[in-house]
C-alpha cells in the first residue's frame, strides 16, 4: 500500500469483522472497487475511513494522469476531485470519535495534496497560456534594425527650408525633365506614325 499509513489496515483488522478484513486485504492489494464494496458492510466511521483511502488513492492516480504531456485540461479538477472526497470520508471518520490520530493524519495529508494539485494546475494553465501567446516574428537578417530595404524610399524627403537660389535651380532642373519628356513624346510619335501606311 504505497503512501497509506499502515495503522489503517490494522485498525479495519482491529474490528474483528469479516467485512474489515476483506475490505483491509483489498485495501493492500490496491483493489480500489473491492475496498469500497467491501467498506459498505462496515460501522460507519471505519466505512468512511475506508472510502477515504479509496478516494485518495483515485486522486493520486488521477494526479500522475494529469501530469502526463497529452493530459487534457480538465484532468487536474479530476484529482482535486477526489482528493476533496477523500479529505470529507476522513473528516467525517475524525469526528465520528474524541480522537483518532490516523483519521486527523489523512485529513491533513488530504488537505497538503489539494493545496499541491492546485498549485499544480495553475502552472499548467500558465504554461498553456504562453504557448498559445503569437511569438514575433523574426526580423531579416540583412537589416539589423529589421527594415526592408526594398520598401525604403531611395530619396528621404527634404524637410529644411530651401534658399531662394536652390528654388530657382529646382525650377529649372524640373523645367528640364519636362523638355526631356515632351521631346521622348515626339519620337516616340514619329516612329509609331512611320511604320504606320496612310490609305488616303
Amino acid at each position: 500500500m504505497r503512501g497509506r499509513p499502515a495503522a489503517l489496515v490494522l485498525l479495519v483488522c482491529a474490528c474483528g469483522q469479516d467485512a474489515g478484513d476483506r475490505a483491509a486485504a483489498a485495501l493492500r492489494a490496491g483493489d480500489w472497487r473491492d475496498a469500497e464494496m467491501w467498506a459498505k458492510e462496515l460501522a460507519p466511521p471505519l466505512r468512511d475511513f475506508v472510502r477515504g483511502n479509496v478516494a485518495f488513492a483515485h486522486c493520486e492516480m488521477a494526479e500522475r494522469q494529469a501530469s502526463s504531456p497529452a493530459a487534457e485540461p480538465f484532468a487536474w479538477d479530476v484529482a482535486i476531485s477526489y482528493g476533496e472526497r477523500a479529505r470529507d470520508f476522513w473528516k467525517h471518520a475524525a469526528m465520528s470519535r474524541p480522537d483518532w490520530p490516523e483519521a486527523r493524519r489523512n485529513v491533513e495529508r488530504a488537505l497538503l495534496k489539494l493545496d499541491e494539485l492546485a498549485q499544480k494546475k495553475k502552472k499548467t494553465e500558465r504554461r498553456r497560456r504562453s504557448d498559445k501567446k503569437p511569438r514575433p516574428k523574426p526580423k531579416p537578417q540583412g537589416d539589423p534594425q529589421g527594415k526592408d530595404e526594398t520598401q525604403q524610399p531611395k530619396d528621404q524627403p527634404q524637410l529644411q527650408e530651401l534658399t531662394p537660389e536652390q528654388v530657382l535651380r529646382l525650377l529649372d532642373k524640373l523645367a528640364e525633365k519636362e523638355k526631356e519628356k515632351v521631346a521622348l513624346r515626339r519620337s516616340n510619335r514619329k516612329v509609331r506614325m512611320a511604320g504606320v501606311e496612310r490609305d488616303w
